[in-house]
């Protein structure tokens, strides 16, 4: 292995964009890169999700991300986690972009942000 400005792998792992059979290979080691303030939509980790209706709530751990040790909680409507899953690339940033889903709130990263995503999405889908 050897050594570069830009980056800090240990061992084996290199960070790759995360389908579905990375996140089983990072839950089970988590990858080790260069920090930055924003993330890198396509290096990302799935911690938890929830459908309520039409709305997901997801909390995502990107390992490249300082704020919040790199956690996001997102609202999504009219997606699952199969559907961002299959796009791969998930930004935590507001888009009009209509080829790939985009949050329509985020909440902060801890139990009280995920108890106030779950009584919003209630409250959007009756």
């Amino acid at each position: 292995m050897g050594i570069s400005p830009f980056s800090h792998w240990f061992e084996d792992e290199k960070p790759t964009c995360v389908s579905e059979r990375v996140i089983e290979r990072v839950i089970e080691k988590p990858v080790y890169v260069d920090r930055f303030p924003n993330p890198d939509p396509l290096n990302w980790i799935l911690n938890k999700s929830e459908e309520i209706g039409s709305f997901l709530i997801i909390d995502i751990t990107y390992p490249d991300c300082v704020n919040y040790e790199g956690r996001k909680l997102m609202l999504y409507k009219w997606a699952t986690v199969g559907d961002l899953v299959r796009q791969e690339k998930i930004d935590p940033h507001f888009s009009s972009n209509k080829k790939l889903h985009s949050p329509i709130a985020r909440f902060e990263p801890t139990e009280y942000g995920w108890k106030m995503a779950r009584i919003l999405a209630k409250e959007l889908d009756k």
